[in-house]
């Protein structure tokens, strides 16, 4: 059983537009874990690709940051810090630019695939097909909501390539199973 993700310190950023705001954190393998819910899924950064700086936490301004968006469930919480963590441990670039672009043509980018054996060195193949699998119950759902609005008429052009996005993430990750 994975332990509970304590997030019991706390740091404040100004960001680039200058406004403050207050993360909570717990730091893991010397990279500060944040818990997050303002995006719908987990994701990694830094300070200057944000923007950000701290008159608190200096030390964060060259460390790889990890945002969870917490599902509730202990264990595919464990499952996205780990994949994420395994970006800033293999010091990936950051942004999606270019990620989805071959999938489509059966290709995952090396980062997503590195960081997925990140999960499954820390967690074991069970725990991460079912995080996997978890993503693709997620994204399917959100595309069946969007596919909804779009018959209605009620999706406009963001949401079609919002709708397209999921689509391709879908198909990501179904690979990224198939890649383990």
């Amino acid at each position: 059983m994975e332990r509970e993700m304590v997030f019991d310190q706390k740091f404040s950023i100004v960001t680039k537009d200058g406004n403050e705001e207050t993360f909570n954190f717990f730091m893991f393998e010397d990279t500060p874990i944040i818990t997050y819910k303002k995006w719908e899924h987990s994701f990694y950064t830094n300070f200057e690709a944000q923007g950000w700086t701290s008159k608190d936490r200096p030390d964060f301004a060259n460390k790889g940051l990890v945002f969870i968006v917490s599902e509730n469930n202990t264990m595919l919480d464990w499952c996205a810090l780990y994949h994420e963590l395994g970006h800033v441990k293999n010091k990936h670039p950051l942004g999606l630019k270019g990620r989805l672009g071959k999938v489509t043509e059966g290709i995952v980018s090396p980062y997503e695939l590195e960081a997925d054996q990140y999960v499954l060195k820390n967690m074991g193949r069970e725990k991460t097909t079912v995080w996997l699998e978890s993503l693709i119950m997620y994204l399917t759902d959100e595309i069946n909501k969007r596919e909804i609005y779009k018959e209605s008429g009620y999706l406009q052009e963001a949401g079609l390539k919002g709708l397209e996005m999921y689509y391709v993430s879908l198909k990501e990750v179904q690979l990224r199973i198939n890649y383990l």
